[in-house]
């Protein structure tokens, strides 16, 4: 297991037949978000982690999760870390 949470794996299959992929539209501008973010190497650009600072508590998110929700809230002008955890719980 690696320092960081894992998500989950969105192929996964649910009890029902759809996975969490699946019931995101192919147009959608989370997929654009994702692609993106997928292609820029995280810590070449320098983001810094406090990951050798953390000796307790839960692992941290991984950096370009992060950069993925920043970005999306940024697209839709959410720019309350709270309203950015109310729409992922929303969405999700």
């Amino acid at each position: 297991m690696g320092i960081y949470k894992q998500g989950l794996n969105r192929k996964q299959q649910l009890m029902f037949p759809p996975s969490l992929d699946e019931l995101v539209e192919e147009d959608n501008v989370v997929r654009a978000i994702e692609a993106y973010a997928d292609t820029l190497d995280i810590f070449k650009l320098n983001i810094k982690t406090k990951r050798n600072f953390i000796k307790d508590g839960q692992p941290a998110f991984h950096p370009k999760l992060l950069l993925k929700i920043y970005i999306y809230g940024y697209l839709n002008k959410i720019r309350s870390s709270r309203k950015l955890e109310g729409e992922i719980n929303r969405n999700l």
